[in-house]
């Protein structure tokens, strides 16, 4: 599994960094929609092994890097990278913090007849997988019996009004960023409706609508949900 980061085009040299140091005049524009990027997927039996991660951590971690590679290279505004602040960066501070995945899904079933049948996002500071997710113990049932059973991670993607890509981990104030999550994860609900959610499925509990969210499979082991267009209620 390969996690990707929101800073690697800055230190790729393919991409300027003023869309991070200018949040204030490039806020997320929910107009425009956004992405869910499923990059991880794991057969069920062995979610036991995941990390633990929140988008707290990741979004403190990504700023704190940002900041501190910016007074690395004496710099306000780097809209660009010089081969040699790269190798400074990347010398001092290590490699860039990768994408936070707080957006989970379980699903049952293969190919065409695969479904979710359950979707969360992740919010402590301990993995929720590791000492066994409830979702784990209602797939037992025999309903699910003779089904391959898949947990899928993906990350939040959102657009600025330039049209350019805001991850999760760049708005600004974190509040916004949390709130943002939370309607990401009830807007999926609401669509899907998977068997075992008890919330969000016949409310509207969605405070920032985002139309749509487009949901990209990047794992390049299955094809669910990819290319798949959930609108807010």
């Amino acid at each position: 599994m390969k996690k990707h980061s929101p800073l690697q085009g800055w230190l790729n040299r393919t991409d300027p960094l003023c869309s991070f140091i200018k949040l204030e005049n490039r806020p997320a524009n929910h107009e425009f929609g956004g992405f869910l990027g499923i990059d991880l997927v794991v057969p069920v039996h062995e979610s036991i092994g995941l990390a633990p991660e929140t988008l707290e951590n990741t979004w403190q971690t990504v700023n704190k890097y940002v900041i501190s590679a910016l007074e690395l290279i004496d710099s306000d505004e780097p809209l660009w990278l010089d081969k040699e602040e790269v190798q400074m960066i990347k010398e001092t501070l290590g490699e860039p913090p990768t994408f936070c995945y707080p957006i989970y899904i379980f699903s049952a079933g293969d190919n065409n007849n695969e479904r979710p049948v359950y979707i969360g996002r992740t919010s402590s500071s301990t993995s929720r997988f590791s000492n066994g997710h409830i979702v784990c113990t209602k797939l037992h049932h025999p309903q699910y019996k003779g089904m391959s059973k898949r947990l899928y991670l993906g990350t939040v993607v959102l657009l600025a009004d330039d049209k350019e890509y805001q991850p999760l981990e760049w708005v600004h104030p974190f509040k916004k960023a949390i709130e943002t999550l939370n309607s990401v994860e009830a807007q999926l609900i609401y669509d899907l409706k998977p068997e075992l959610n008890l919330h969000h499925k016949n409310k509207t509990n969605v405070t920032i609508p985002i139309t749509p969210i487009h949901i990209q499979n990047f794992t390049e082991q299955t094809d669910f949900l990819n290319d798949y267009m959930c609108f807010p209620p």
